[in-house]
């Protein structure tokens, strides 16, 4: 049998069973509630098991440095790990999977960390007595604004300590707060976090038992770009809490590929939405953007934008997100405006021209490996954007998707299943594994 897929084994993953319980227990639930349409179904509960997320669960953030990608080929790999499949099941899902885009995906209320891409838990982590039987002394609240800082702007972190038989705040005492380099800097240390319960800084109130650490990095210091880890040592005398360590990490980029103008302009094109946002480009490179799009007047999330895009050098550029336009029927949305929020964008720091990628592999020449990070942030911008122009559903085409690569992907498995039924006088329905 030729083969179609990397893996020499086609199907090595989730059993038959499970994935006909998932694929028709959607359709069970999607018969009761015909507003989002099977295939939005399923991007929610691809979304939440491949972080192994029940789908009752509305409620689910994940560190902000670990956002969930788009990936095509996520239903192959979980089916790859099973026994048991059959080439019909395969179909149907890859056949949902490609009824939009890859750049512009469904994105619902259960996809928390999409809806708030920068927000890490605020999560009390408990502090076991040393030499103690698994005995909890006490609790520490440590979390930050956010997980990424761009030029001068400060990293902010917040701790606090509880008392385990009382769950009341307990004071601190702080014994240090360092900053380390990224990994391939050598984890070097390169400053010290200011930190105060004062009130004073970015100290919200005073002797709250909130302690408030920051740091800013300097502008175009090469040390202080990448994954920098702030750590924080610290006692509590009043419950017998000797040293503890808390720590996060968070991306800094002192000196900025790009930045957004806050310019913007929208228009429709074959049925989608496209809202073009102007970029002033420092440093050219390949570039990922990331935007999600909301109802103004309800709040429903629509659409989620994951777009890789070459850019040049040169001020005043346009990113054009796409908004495909059968989401927007499958969603249930009728009429109104939208309000693009969450616009992101880094800068991918690799050591060769992306573009020529293939014909180097073609020619067996070695892909470099870069020594730096990875990534350059570009700033937030300062407010979101509300479209100008109200539209209505019927303004959306409802087409699925018919791109090329989804046209090969399909015409692979159908000639994969019927090399199957060649191969073992099997129909397509035939559970693949069987004999």
């Amino acid at each position: 049998m030729r083969a179609y897929f990397s893996n020499k084994k086609f199907l090595i993953g989730m059993s038959f069973f499970a994935n006909v319980v998932i694929l028709f227990g959607i359709l069970a639930f999607w018969g009761k509630d015909k507003k989002d349409h099977l295939a939005v179904q399923l991007e929610e509960e691809k979304f939440l098991r491949a972080k192994a997320v029940s789908n009752q669960s509305s409620e689910t953030n994940w560190d902000g440095s670990k956002i969930w990608r788009p990936d095509f080929l996520e239903t192959e790999r979980i089916l790859q790990r099973s026994e048991v499949a059959t080439p019909k099941v395969l179909f149907m899902e890859y056949q949902l999977e490609y009824r939009y885009p890859s750049d512009s995906r469904p994105l619902t209320k259960k996809m928390a960390d999409l809806l708030d891409p920068f927000k890490i838990a605020d999560e009390k982590v408990p502090i076991f007595k040393p030499d103690s039987d698994g005995e909890i002394q006490g609790y520490f609240s440590w979390y930050s604004s956010l997980y990424m800082v761009t030029e001068d702007k400060p990293a902010i972190a917040w701790l606090q300590v509880f008392d385990a038989k009382t769950d009341e705040p307990v004071r601190a005492r702080i014994l240090s707060a360092e900053i380390q380099s990224d990994l391939v800097f050598g984890e070097k240390p390169v400053g010290v976090a200011d930190y105060n319960d004062s009130g004073a800084s970015y100290d919200n109130e005073a002797n709250d038992g909130v302690y408030t650490f920051s740091w800013v990095p300097r502008k175009g210091e090469k040390l202080h770009w990448g994954e920098l880890t702030m750590k924080v040592r610290f006692d509590a005398p009043s419950i017998k809490l000797k040293e503890t360590e808390a720590s996060f990490t968070f991306n800094s980029t002192p000196t900025i590929p790009a930045k957004f103008t806050g310019n913007y302009r929208e228009f429709l094109e074959n049925g989608s939405l496209y809202i073009g946002a102007e970029v002033d480009i420092y440093k050219p490179g390949q570039y990922i953007f990331e935007a999600n799009l909301f109802d103004k007047e309800t709040g429903t999330p629509y659409h989620w934008v994951y777009l890789r895009k070459y850019m040049e050098k040169g001020t005043s550029q346009r990113v054009d997100l796409p908004f495909f336009g059968a989401i927007f029927h499958d969603r249930g949305f009728e009429e109104g405006r939208f309000i693009l929020r969450n616009l992101r964008g880094h800068r991918m720091n690799l050591p060769y021209d992306p573009r020529k990628l293939n014909e180097m592999l073609i020619k067996g020449q070695e892909i470099p490996v870069t020594h730096e990070p990875l990534q350059e942030w570009i700033p937030l911008p300062d407010e979101p954007y509300t479209t100008i122009n109200r539209y209505d559903v019927v303004q959306f085409s409802p087409l699925e998707y018919q791109g090329a690569d989804k046209q090969e992907r399909l015409r692979v498995l159908q000639e994969y299943a019927a090399d199957w039924e060649k191969a073992h006088g099997a129909s397509a329905d035939t559970i693949l594994g069987d004999k």
